[in-house]
């Protein structure tokens, strides 16, 4: 593990991101994987700038086998801030996309830009472990006590994760993609462990 102070916040770099990394552009012939990197770096500098210009910084930028994951200090953001915090990823994907489509009319601009398109929207999709998820948890604290609002936003996650996860089988048996059965597994996971808890 690497781990270094930026300005007051932690960065660390786990031995599971490089191994995934590392397999993935193995594996990948096509440079997508790397396009994916990218694009998912760039959504995390969104969140980041966000958190500056609400007037806070992260406590840590982590670089895990799951991704990248910022994580807040103690102090809580008011709603509007947080929610700011939560849109700017996906926000700064899907402007990224349009800027790639309209000023990089390419093959491999509009791959990019399609990347950045499919990254961000999937990001919104309501699911607890994604910023929409978070986003729609957030909305429901604004009318419902945190009990109700944790069973709400895991039977959304419920909804939406069983036609993906019915989808991303369909896609491996039909053309024998695997990356979003894998992720689909990865979000039953993290709704399984949650609701456990």
């Amino acid at each position: 593990m690497i781990e270094f102070s930026l300005k007051g916040v932690k960065v660390r770099f786990t031995f599971w991101f490089f191994a995934v990394v590392t397999v993935m552009l193995l594996i990948d012939k096509t440079g997508l994987s790397l396009m994916g990197l990218a694009a998912c770096m760039l959504h995390e500098l969104g969140h980041l700038l966000a958190f500056f210009l609400v007037g806070h910084t992260p406590k840590e930028i982590s670089f895990e086998a799951s991704g990248i994951r910022l994580v807040k200090t103690s102090s809580l953001l008011c709603y509007p801030k947080e929610l700011l915090v939560l849109l700017a990823g996906s926000a700064t994907n899907l402007v990224l996309s349009l800027a790639f489509y309209r000023l990089l009319p390419t093959p491999g601009g509009m791959l990019f830009a399609a990347v950045h398109l499919v990254l961000g929207l999937f990001n919104l999709l309501p699911m607890g472990a994604l910023d929409g998820g978070r986003i729609v948890k957030l909305l429901l604290l604004l009318f419902c006590a945190p009990d109700r609002a944790d069973k709400i936003s895991r039977a959304i996650s419920l909804l939406v994760v069983l036609p993906l996860a019915a989808g991303s089988l369909w896609l491996f048996f039909s053309s024998h993609n695997i990356t979003l059965l894998i992720t689909c597994a990865y979000l039953i996971l993290l709704l399984l462990f949650q609701s456990s808890d």
